[in-house]
């Protein structure tokens, strides 16, 4: 290991600045590492092994990390031109440490930098917050202009159970079964929802799709349910040619827009302060205040909450004012069949961390779907929540 600054060894500002620090950590003791098999993470046999085994199933142990530098217990250090080659953990703070790192780097190795726990105090400026209100999301229902139309071709032929196309729908090269036109942007021809035809002298005629609205089979033709009408009741009829007058007309779906901006997306708090404070730095860790009333425990190590963006806010009757989004910083998440998961999610299986490539709500865990993450860290390790989630954008099909 290289340096390693307790706070708790010293007194006053428990201050350092190290420059020009270059270590090198290349670990060959086996007992320093782990493989994974059978679901849990066991020792090599030999050093063949080691090397023969995948880099995502080999781990250093995380009873024997290696670091470069480590600040504990308030402890502050300044880096300049510090370089950390092979380390399991290069830059590494816990209980209020602090580290600022200029014209550094990190290369190899398991970790680049990673900080645990918080401090056991505030600073005197990031006091007597108070939250006055909580800012909730815009509803879907207050937006108007957010419904898209999604045109698919015209009509080539139609009857009480199809409507051909002049041009056949590609299929989506991700998702099987699907035309790209809709795949692309996560809809689908959803079973018992609209199609709707053109219709220049009227309203627009619709019918719903059947169960099997479309295969790439027979790429031009859309299955419905029944014939076309109008919401009056109007049918399309017959020409003086007998040719149906949909024939010729364009094809549409209609989808509702998530079209809210990131603020109207995000939950915040409205904070309140009538002392003399700072507005809430990012990344900072709130904790209540046990002296206060009606408050009788501080929040839990699994409940750490962190601010992930804040500014200027007015709150009627005090001078200072702040609006905060929140993050988790240590979520416990482990895989389930029952969760909508979104892009960037990290959860937990099978004493592995997995992060989601691709939304999904599957019934089984399906690997291509999830990409092998923080395989350096230790089993029980909860990562931060992934901070564009916060103010997703909900898709509608």
């Amino acid at each position: 290991c290289g340096i390693f600054a307790n706070g708790d060894k010293v007194t006053g500002f428990k201050s350092m600045v190290t420059a020009n620090y270059t270590a090198v950590s290349l670990q060959r003791d086996l007992n320093a590492w782990q493989k994974y098999s059978g679901s849990n993470w066991g020792a090599f046999t030999d050093y063949q092994d080691y090397i023969d085994t995948s880099p995502n199933d080999v781990r250093m142990n995380p009873a024997r990390r290696s670091f470069h530098v480590r600040a504990v217990n308030k402890a502050v250090i300044q880096e300049v031109s510090l370089f950390a080659i092979g380390q399991g953990v290069h830059h590494w703070t816990e209980s209020g440490g602090e580290i600022t790192i200029t014209n550094s780097n990190s290369n190899f190795g398991g970790c680049a930098a990673i900080s645990e726990g918080y401090r056991d105090s505030s600073f005197t400026n990031d006091t007597d917050w108070n939250v006055a209100r909580i800012k909730v999301a815009t509803n879907l229902s207050d937006k108007l202009n957010n419904v898209r139309r999604i045109y698919l071709s015209t009509v080539s032929a139609v009857t009480s159970s199809s409507i051909t196309l002049t041009n056949d729908l590609g299929e989506s090269e991700t998702v099987s079964g699907q035309p790209d036109i809709l795949a692309r942007d996560g809809y689908t021809f959803r079973t018992n929802s609209y199609v709707w035809v053109e219709n220049p002298l009227g309203e627009d005629w619709r019918t719903t799709f059947t169960s099997s609205a479309w295969s790439p089979a027979n790429a031009d033709q859309l299955n419905v349910n029944a014939a076309l009408s109008a919401a009056d009741g109007t049918i399309p009829g017959t020409n003086a040619a007998g040719d149906d007058n949909a024939i010729g007309k364009r094809v549409y779906i209609r989808r509702l827009v998530d079209t809210r901006t990131p603020s109207e997306r995000r939950y915040t708090l409205l904070l309140s302060n009538t002392g003399t404070a700072r507005i809430p730095v990012r990344d900072y860790v709130l904790q209540t205040d046990i002296t206060a009333v009606n408050i009788d425990s501080e929040l839990a190590e699994e409940n750490t909450l962190v601010v992930a963006s804040s500014g200027n806010a007015t709150v009627s009757g005090v001078n200072l004012a702040a609006e905060v989004s929140l993050r988790r910083a240590s979520t416990p998440v482990a895989w389930s069949n029952t969760v909508y998961w979104k892009k960037g999610d990290t959860v937990r299986r099978s004493n592995k961390h997995f992060t989601c490539i691709e939304a999904n709500n599957d019934a089984t865990f399906d690997p291509s779907k999830w990409s092998e993450s923080y395989v350096h860290m230790a089993t029980d390790f909860n990562p931060e929540d992934f901070y564009k989630n916060e103010a997703d954008i909900i898709v509608f099909d």
